[in-house]
Formats: structure tokens, C-alpha cells, sequence
């Protein structure tokens, strides 16, 4: 009897630990890391000189004119769904290439009014063929007020 019930509050707690989300009640004065999720499974569709010179996308119809969805078999095989009305994406695109190039988002920081998303850039083999490298995060709409600046971590 002792053991369910520490197996029941041990799964509790762990429940608990979960579900916890970062904080994403900071507001453009505060300074800190913010909550931000990759997109998954979109394609570049879009003139790179057609980004956003501010570095975000606050609209679908935006968005959707600059990129589509590239949904694959599998599970997890559908785009994230992104829900404009409380969300806004920071896009990262380079330019088209030949190299196997990953993107990875690697932070998400607020200071002094500025919102600065660092990506891990690493490029390997040389391919037959050129892809457009891109990673899209999505962030809470509470920056969209925010200046963004790119970063790239080496």
C-alpha cells in the first residue's frame, strides 16, 4: 500500500515538473531568457529580399505568402501549428547552397527592449543538389513590440 502511494505522488510530482512553462509573462522592460518553440516541417517559398527587414512575422497572410507547409509521413509529420493571435515567428533563412546546412535555435533573450535569437549555424558535405537552410521559432506575441536582432553562434 505504501509503495502505490508513493508511486502515485511521486507520478504527481513529476506531472507537476512537467507541465511547468517558462516564464513568458516578461514584458519588453524585463531582461531574461523567453519561452520559444521551433516550427517544424515549413519550406523557404519566398525572395529572401522579401523577409522582414524587423525580423518577425506577426501575421498569417504574411507568413503564409513567404512560406508553405512540407508535411511528411510519420507522426510528427504535420507543421507546427502557429496561432497568430498570441504568437509571432522569428524567421532565420540563408541563402540557397549546395552544403548540408543546420540550423539550430539555441536561445531566445529579452534585454532593454530588444529580443536577440541566436541560431548554431554548422555547414558539412558538399551535395549534388541546393537547399534554402532555414529554422522559424515562434515566440509569445507579447514581443512583437520588441526590436529583433539575429544572432549566429559559431
Amino acid at each position: 500500500m505504501k509503495a502505490s502511494i508513493l508511486a502515485i505522488a511521486a507520478l504527481l510530482v513529476l506531472a507537476g515538473c512537467a507541465s511547468k512553462t517558462h516564464d513568458t509573462d516578461m514584458k519588453a522592460g524585463t531582461v531574461g531568457s523567453i519561452a520559444f518553440t521551433e516550427a517544424r516541417h515549413y519550406f523557404f517559398k519566398g525572395n529572401i529580399d522579401a523577409l522582414p527587414a524587423d525580423n518577425k512575422i506577426t501575421d498569417e497572410e504574411t507568413f503564409n505568402s513567404l512560406f508553405g507547409m512540407a508535411t511528411v509521413m510519420g507522426t510528427d509529420g504535420k507543421p507546427t501549428a502557429i496561432d497568430f493571435g498570441k504568437q509571432m515567428v522569428v524567421p532565420f533563412v540563408l541563402p540557397a547552397t549546395d552544403r548540408d546546412t543546420e540550423i539550430v535555435p539555441v536561445a531566445a533573450e529579452l534585454a532593454e527592449g530588444r529580443l536577440t535569437c541566436s541560431f548554431r549555424v554548422t555547414q558539412g558535405e558538399q551535395q549534388s543538389f541546393k537547399t534554402q537552410p532555414l529554422s522559424l521559432i515562434i515566440v509569445s506575441r507579447d514581443y512583437a513590440g520588441c526590436d529583433v536582432t539575429l544572432k549566429t553562434i559559431e
